[in-house]
């Protein structure tokens, strides 16, 4: 049989062509959609709302829809893209959101909490600006902010960490790259507090330090958690154990609708993701999420004495809401993670580059918390008892020793520690709505600690060990408080309330009162001004630091320290200035007392400059009689995204002074004086459907250098050792540390999931920050240590 090749050529051209033609057409047909629903209550009693109304604006003809009996509602088939929604109820304050995300792998949840009107007035449009400045704490005044996950993953070189977007706020720094340890308006990072599903846990990073409240890399991911509250200053009664801040974080709920799914993969770590329901109809859900590091990629891009400690760590992070008809709803959560850090010396001498070079190190971490919480609604849905259950462990295990090329290599110890506590805690309250102008609260957290606490350095020139603590027993830690809001009218509200704390170990306790006002001038304009008094025990450590009495006996003389206590005062003002554009501005001023500090010593010691409990095992017993204040302004212009854009200018300057047991005032070692940071960012949308988006985001911060003690350089060159001027501690500071991060997102939307590529850049420039001076014992000469260079993250996502 003979083919004609020029009629096959040209009918296989013709095939060709019918299926480009079909699939431009089947392209151009395609709208990638999906859905936005939710859930309406009320602010103040958490009741479910029926009858809300729910539109999309700007779309035609217009789509709207209302919440059902169980408060929920759905918008289904919305177009990917960013949408403005507005929702309205009859004796309640419309809200009006601008641009919700809307992507095609994944349905857009959303929790609209509505306050009812105190009378019936004017409607007062809430603008998407200042829902970010509500919390969703309904009790919370001054110094707070809500956050999202959209917010952790848009803004430059956060890498999704909470604490590292936090660093953007005004009146939040740090004083090191590598860590996401936050300095709060000059506070020591000590004092702030990790909340979970509303109860305290453990330090949730890792890597962290024994005492300390960050670590390198967050063990929380942005994937599971929904919207939370951050405050950094004059919390509300219901919060205790906290001087500096308070991240109060909550776990979404899977999608009890629709399984969905997501994986991604960077350097930082391989994640997995998966939720939905138990049974189709039913609204029990789940939501599952586990992290495995991939951080070995970075390690080039690191200093040599930082990248040779390899790295490994995992996490894992899982929430259960089960509702029932009767009994209310029931939520298993869990959080957990480890992490592994060593490092093997070699015999090779002409390896030891750095002054670690010889040693061998090991740090393995682990944090784990498990909890079960319970909502129950009571008196017609104007009251509500929550209570929640938890047990949670923290361990801290270190080997360090080195080998001694002067005895054929031989192992020689450093120090070993092995760090242990066990926690049983329970958090319960009552929420009462009297009516649309009073709310009331109270309740109570307890925590009972198993403890057991080891720690011991060798001393080579008398072959023995010396132990600082080596202690194991219980602890009781309770606390109780009472809150109150109340509106005057529509434009005067008050918050009063109590916080007691108790800490049975040493029989110490602190009565609290807080006091806030607030008055909503115009439509445009809030003032505020918050009053109280705070307190933190110190890590149980602390306390537990043994010495050497008179008699040669070992003694515990930390044990009677005091509770350390902070009166906080600040003054706020609030502008809208146009459409999604805000202005905020607050002043404050903090008195620290019953601070820890050495008595009769020359060192000008005080646990108000300690970041960890590791830099007080030099010291000399301490007496409760230090002092610190931190006075200053934080300034905050911005514009929440809109018009394709975003902006955000945050301004701090501040004085963080201590005083030492002698009286003597001096500069604290986190009084950096100022801080600016500038980001923002856009959106460029691209594709038939517009179904691709390019997003740029860009940061510039600049802050005061780090404090330090100058170094006496004559007595270290005679003495052959460091030797700081001790009578100026802190007085010394490096130069203006500045940053640039950068960051670029691709996302393409195509049916039923959604592609994400990210590359972000901390510290662009690799502009070379002095982090602290220091002598080298080497060469015998002050030298400068600096902050780490360029510091990139590369990560792919799928969600479908």
């Amino acid at each position: 049989m003979n083919f004609d090749r020029n009629k096959i050529k040209f009918l296989l051209i013709i095939i060709i062509k019918i299926f480009i033609l079909k699939n431009n057409v089947l392209a151009q047909s395609i709208v990638y959609t999906q859905t936005i629903k939710g859930m309406v209550r009320d602010a103040d009693s958490k009741a479910i709302l029926i009858g809300a109304s729910i539109v999309l604006l700007k779309t035609n003809p217009l789509i709207g829809t209302s919440s059902d009996v169980d408060g929920q509602f759905r918008l289904e088939n919305i177009p990917v893209g960013r949408h403005d929604l507005q929702v309205t109820l009859i004796g309640y304050e419309p809200i009006f959101l601008t641009q919700v995300p809307v992507t095609s792998g994944k349905e857009t949840f959303l929790n609209l909490d509505l306050k009812e009107k105190i009378q019936q007035l004017q409607d007062v449009v809430i603008q998407s600006g200042a829902h970010k400045a509500s919390t969703v704490n309904e009790m919370a005044t001054l110094s707070a902010r809500s956050f999202s996950l959209e917010e952790a993953n848009r803004y430059a070189a956060t890498f999704s960490d909470p604490a590292r977007m936090a660093q953007n706020f005004a009146g939040v720094t740090t004083n090191n790259d590598l860590g996401n340890e936050i300095i709060i308006r000059g506070n020591s990072p000590r004092g702030v507090l990790w909340r979970l599903e509303g109860i305290e846990i453990p330090n949730p990073n890792h890597f962290g330090n024994l005492g300390s409240s960050g670590g390198g890399i967050s063990m929380l991911s942005g994937t599971a958690l929904g919207q939370s509250d951050f405050y950094t200053g004059a919390f509300p009664a219901e919060y205790g154990n906290a001087l500096a801040g308070v991240f109060d974080l909550k776990m979404r709920n899977g999608n009890a609708d629709k399984r969905e799914h997501s994986a991604q993969i960077g350097i930082i770590g391989a994640e997995l993701n998966t939720e939905g329901y138990f049974q189709k109809g039913k609204k029990a859900s789940y939501l599952l999420h586990y992290r495995y590091t991939t951080a070995g990629f970075v390690l080039p891009f690191l200093p040599a004495d930082i990248a040779g400690y390899v790295p490994k760590y995992q996490d894992f992070s899982a929430k259960i809401n089960l509702p029932t008809p009767k009994w209310g709803t029931f939520s298993f959560f869990a959080l957990g993670g480890d992490n592994l850090s060593q490092r093997t010396a070699t015999n090779d001498t002409t390896k030891w580059t750095d002054s670690e070079a010889n040693q061998n190190y090991r740090e393995y971490n682990r944090m784990g918390i498990i909890g079960l919480s319970h909502l129950h609604f009571f008196n017609n849905n104007k009251m509500y008892l929550k209570t929640v259950v938890a047990a949670t462990t923290l361990l801290g295990q270190n080997d360090n020793s080195y080998l001694d090329s002067s005895q054929q290599f031989a192992v020689v110890p450093i120090f070993k520690a092995d760090l242990k506590t066990n926690d049983i805690k329970c958090n319960v309250f009552l929420n009462y709505k009297i009516n649309e102008k009073n709310t009331i609260r109270m309740g109570g957290d307890f925590a009972h600690t198993n403890y057991g606490l080891s720690y011991q350095s060798y001393r080579p020139q008398l072959k023995t060990w010396y132990v600082p603590f080596d202690s194991r027993g219980t602890a009781d830690f309770f606390q109780l408080y009472v809150q109150n809001k109340y509106h005057f009218n529509s434009k005067w509200t008050l918050h009063t309330g109590f916080h007691y704390s108790n800490l049975l170990l040493n029989h110490t306790e602190a009565l609290e009162p807080r006091l806030a006002v607030q008055y909503q001038a115009t439509e445009k304009t809030k003032w505020g001004l918050s009053v109280g008094q705070h307190s933190r025990p110190e890590h149980i450590s602390v306390y537990l630091l043994e010495h050497i009495g008179a008699n040669g006996e070992k003694v515990t003389p930390n044990r009677t320290l005091k509770m350390p206590k902070a009166n906080h005062l600040v003054l706020s003002f609030d502008q809208n200035l146009a459409p999604n554009w805000r202005l905020k501005i607050e002043t404050y001023y903090q008195d620290l007392y019953n601070i820890g500090v050495e008595k009769d010593s020359n060192r000008s010691f005080s646990m108000a400059n300690l970041s960890n409990t590791w830099q007080l095992l030099s010291s000399k017993p301490l007496i409760s009689t230090g002092r610190a204040t931190n006075i200053g302004a934080d300034v905050t212009l911005e514009k929440s995204f809109s018009n394709h854009y975003y902006f955000l200018m945050t301004g701090s300057i501040f004085d963080a002074q201590f005083s030492d047991a002698n009286g003597i005032w001096f500069n604290g070692i986190y009084n950096s004086n100022y801080a600016l940071t500038v980001l923002g960012g856009g959106d460029y949308k691209f594709g038939k459907m517009n179904h691709k988006v390019l997003s740029f985001n860009g940061k510039f911060t600049i802050r005061g250098g780090n404090r330090y003690t100058p170094i006496n350089e004559a007595a270290s060159l005679r003495l052959k050792r460091e030797v700081l001027i001790l009578n100026q501690r802190f007085e010394a500071q490096t130069p203006p540390y500045w940053r640039v991060d950068c960051s670029v997102w691709y996302q393409i939307n195509r049916q039923k999931r959604t592609h994400t590529w990210t590359f972000e850049l901390q510290n662009a420039s690799n502009h070379l920050n002095i982090y602290y001076q220091y002598f080298d014992t080497e060469t015998y000469k002050i030298k400068n240590a600096y902050h780490i260079g360029i510091l990139p993250n590369l990560n792919y996502k799928i969600e479908f």
